[in-house]
């Protein structure tokens, strides 16, 4: 799981970059929502979205709250999260007093031969949590 979680995460990462990018280029990276000139959420060059019955108010809200700008930092947070828990390996003292290597997160630490959940550690698996990944049964 190690390498799978990790690596499912930085290309989901990507592919949100890239789908905030192309949304930013079309409409403007910053969103708003405008209820007053029956506009719901408006971009650099006018409406990104008409109100025709649909989205709500609290629809708009939300996706004016996650426009293109939004995205792109909370992807480039994400990647400083993951990159501040690397895959480290270290030596540990084993059974007879024997030296063996073990690999741990660098901030986290932990055994991943002794805890096989180790690594990722916690905070990555919940960080991949948060963008659909799912622990294989």
């Amino acid at each position: 799981m190690t390498a799978k979680l990790v690596d499912w995460l930085r290309s989901e990462l990507n592919r949100l970059e890239q789908i905030a990018q192309a949304a930013a280029v079309a409409d403007g990276p910053v969103w708003t929502h405008n209820p007053d000139d029956g506009w719901i959420v408006e971009g650099n060059d006018g409406p990104v979205i008409y109100d025709e019955g649909s989205p709500t108010g609290d629809q708009a809200q939300h996706i004016a709250r996650h426009d293109p700008a939004a995205v792109l930092r909370r992807v480039a947070a994400d990647r400083h999260l993951l990159d501040e828990h690397p895959l480290k390996q270290r030596l540990a003292i084993g059974p007879r007093m024997k030296a063996r290597p073990v690999w741990v997160c660098a901030t986290c630490g932990g055994d991943v031969r002794e805890d096989p959940n180790a690594y990722p550690c916690l905070t990555v698996r919940l960080l991949a949590e948060g963008y659909g990944w799912e622990e294989p049964q």
